[in-house]
């Protein structure tokens, strides 16, 4: 699901069929053959197969196991394309060194003959144009080029200051004609993830353009159980709620997708750091041959396509498989190999410094650095106002369910009686969801009547002040964490 293909089609006539098998049927078959894995959401088969988790089921969302082309399908028919166009930089004295490399691919049955050809870029700021031209001697090979920006536009985070982005343009050029193009934009920061030995741990916080950020952000789960369905518009209007709420950082959740390029573009836009996961979450996930080297491809072509990005600040390994692990003590964790290995080893060598690295979601050790404090709702269910207790450096997720109000429940369920109808129970999905509820509500609030219209409201009320209790528990793990961030 998350690889591209890409095959030559000969030039006599030719019908294309895509032949998708069953994934549930696969990934039995997968588990049957190599091993069966612990996971804590969706049925364990879900770890042998490159597919979005959560369409298995999670504690939020339906078990919709999809099926088909869910991006675009297209036919090419560039003989010459110039590709992959990544641009390196580093600070100098005041100037920033912008380093280029760009992929020459040619048709498999078409041979160039390479004369008098250059690959042309120009960088643009809307008022100034920088140029460098390289000669390119033969395909499948990078064309290289450099350069230098006095007093470079910097891009920051929102509400920090602007965020800048340069116009990047490259031309294929062959005998004074442009045989291929592609365009980019450009933005230019620095990014630390700051993380100084203390009396105990280390420090947990960002800085971007050597200021240290503190950051209110949120976790963004899939969209949708059926992606193909979700358009541009649709990224826009969550962004501008996004940033309505005061969010300067998005957690894409590992057990979900690569989302589609217009979601970065909008973060870049609008100055939306990104937290990114690795596509893993909640299992104990393997680590034979033909499953490493699947997630390899994966990761080459997804890093590649994202390090044009300026928004993503760090990666992280994992949602929660180090917990898992944890939990389970002494047993064999196959995966590290991955997420200790083989993704830092090709963040570095894509990405660079540009983002950090980190080895899951959350990863430091509890208290002292990124945590997920989920022992309120879920876990031991302690009181919310107990949360400034629960605090650490980077606090990635917490929270508290509610009903969801009337007239939305009103679209999917028919005969809307009293809170405990089961119909309610089985569109939600979390654990014990109507027992950890009555519990905080009726610890908290004088219940008068349990009405359907009356118990949505007392829900919500408690979700709102124990979320706004959560924002106290942030505020002191500032405090007593002695960080400049901690995330909502």
């Amino acid at each position: 699901m998350f690889v591209e293909y890409r095959l030559a089609i000969p030039s006599t006539p030719v019908e294309l069929k895509i032949l998708f098998r069953n994934a549930l049927h696969e990934s039995r078959k997968l588990e049957q053959k190599n091993g069966g894995f612990y996971c804590s959401n969706g049925e364990s088969s879900r770890v042998h197969v490159r597919k979005a988790q959560y369409h298995y089921g999670w504690d939020w969302g339906p078990l919709l196991l999809t099926c088909g082309p869910w991006r675009p399908v297209r036919v090419e028919e560039d003989l010459v394309e110039l590709a992959n166009l990544k641009i390196d930089y580093q600070f100098e004295a005041g100037q920033v060194e912008l380093k280029f490399e760009a992929d020459i691919l040619n048709n498999d049955d078409f041979e160039m003959v390479f004369r008098d050809t250059k690959v042309q870029v120009i960088v643009n700021d809307g008022n100034t144009s920088y140029e460098c031209m390289t000669a390119v001697e033969q395909s499948g090979v990078n064309a290289v080029g450099t350069i230098y920006i006095e007093n470079p536009k910097l891009w920051w985070p929102i509400n920090h200051g602007n965020q800048f982005l340069y116009d990047v343009q490259a031309n294929l050029i062959e005998n004074n004609r442009i045989i291929s193009q592609c365009k980019r934009k450009l933005g230019i920061r620095k990014t630390q993830l700051v993380q100084t030995k203390l009396e105990k741990g280390k420090t947990f916080y960002f800085e971007i353009n050597d200021t240290p950020i503190f950051i209110n952000g949120c976790n963004w789960i899939p969209s949708h159980s059926f992606h193909s369905d979700t358009t541009k518009a649709h990224y826009q209007e969550w962004i501008k709620l996004i940033k309505d709420a005061n969010f300067n950082l998005i957690r894409v959740w590992g057990g979900g997708i690569w989302e589609p390029d217009w979601f970065y573009e909008l973060c870049d836009y609008h100055g939306i750091l990104i937290w990114h996961d690795f596509m893993f979450a909640c299992a104990m996930y393997p680590a034979y041959d033909s499953f490493l080297n699947n997630v390899k491809l994966e990761v080459k072509q997804q890093l590649t396509r994202l390090q044009k990005f300026t928004s993503i600040i760090i990666y992280a390994g994992n949602n929660e498989d180090y917990q898992i692990a944890e939990q389970l003590g002494k047993v064999k964790f196959p995966a590290q190999i991955i997420y200790e290995k083989i993704l830092p080893r090709m963040v570095d060598e894509i990405i660079g410094d540009k983002a950090a690295y980190h080895w899951g979601c959350p990863y430091s050790p509890s208290d002292v650095g990124d945590i997920h404090q989920w022992n309120v709702w879920h876990g031991t269910q302690e009181k919310y106002q107990d949360w400034d207790k629960l605090i650490g450096r980077f606090i990635l997720e917490f929270g508290m369910l509610a009903f969801a109000n009337h007239q939305t429940l009103q679209e999917y369920i028919t005969k809307l009686q009293y809170p405990q109808l089961q119909m309610m129970d089985l569109h939600n999905k979390a654990v014990g969801f109507e027992r950890r509820l009555a519990l905080y509500v009726m610890e908290n609030v004088k219940v008068d009547t349990m009405d359907l219209e009356n118990w949505i409201y007392l829900t919500q009320l408690i979700q709102s002040i124990g979320k706004e209790n959560g924002k106290i528990m942030n505020v002191v793990g500032v405090l007593f964490g002695k960080s400049m961030i901690v995330i909502q």
